[in-house]
């Protein structure tokens, strides 16, 4: 499971987990989140998965596409 690999990064002093997007799911990345970690994503380029990752505890989202995913955050930002 991934609870000895969070323990660790936590005794390491690591603040981050970089994740490919194909592997992390809301369950996963609320679990690495709630151990404290900034987690970061990589490679979302299809606007439906930034839309997707937009309201959860996902720190960055590393794209080829920063025009779409600086309009996807824009649309999310109070008016």
């Amino acid at each position: 499971g991934i609870a000895p690999c969070l323990a660790r990064l936590t005794e390491i002093g690591a603040d981050t987990l970089s994740l490919d997007r194909r592997l992390a799911d809301a369950p996963l990345v609320a679990r690495i989140a709630g151990a404290g970690l900034a987690v970061a994503l990589w490679t979302v380029n299809a606007e439906s998965d930034m839309r997707g990752w937009r309201d959860q505890p996902v720190s960055l989202l590393i794209t080829d596409r920063p025009e779409t995913a600086l309009r996807v955050r824009a649309e999310a930002a109070p008016d």
